[in-house]
């Protein structure tokens, strides 16, 4: 007596091989969709900053580039004293793709030590937050320090981004 495999199946006089194919179409179907489910739950979301002196664009990051970059996607602004004046200032626009119309957002200029030179909040994460470069100067003077972090917080976080960093020449 020899076995042998057989792919037509009947059961009750019912063709299984039919039954088969017909869930596992269907088994198919609903695993693509918990698959994309999931997949659309967990988006990427990526934010990205530009950064003014006065009303001039001087840099635009993303996550992608900070990632990229040997420098993280962050640039040095450099400043010298003896340029400054009094109605300078610098921007931070930052964007999220999850908008927080309600919530706080705040910029950190955080000097060695992380001592906060300056901090700037604001109602929403898309708001523009500004400071006056004289202000940073007179801290950095007085307290002889010439290097500063630039921090963007929201939604009650710690300061969670490191933007850019400005050096005092």
């Amino acid at each position: 007596m020899s076995l042998e495999y057989r792919s037509d199946i009947v059961i009750f006089g019912h063709d299984m091989t039919q039954v088969k194919r017909f869930f596992s179409g269907k088994l198919f179907i609903v695993i693509l969709m918990i698959v994309s489910s999931v997949t659309v739950s967990v988006a990427y979301n990526i934010d990205s900053w530009q950064i003014f002196y006065n009303l001039k664009k001087i840099g635009s990051f993303d996550e992608n580039t900070e990632k990229l970059t040997k420098t993280g996607g962050r640039m040095t602004i450099h400043l010298v004293d003896s340029t400054i004046s009094e109605s300078d200032s610098i921007s931070i626009h930052y964007w999220s793709d999850t908008p927080c119309e309600d919530c706080n957002s705040t910029l950190y200029v955080i000097a060695e030590h992380q001592t906060v030179a300056i901090r700037k909040t604001a109602i929403g994460n898309r708001t523009p937050l500004t400071f006056k470069v004289k202000e940073l100067e007179n801290f950095a003077k007085s307290n002889s320090i010439t290097e500063f972090d630039l921090y963007y917080s929201d939604k009650g976080q710690i300061p969670r981004r490191k933007l850019c960093t400005i050096v005092f020449n």
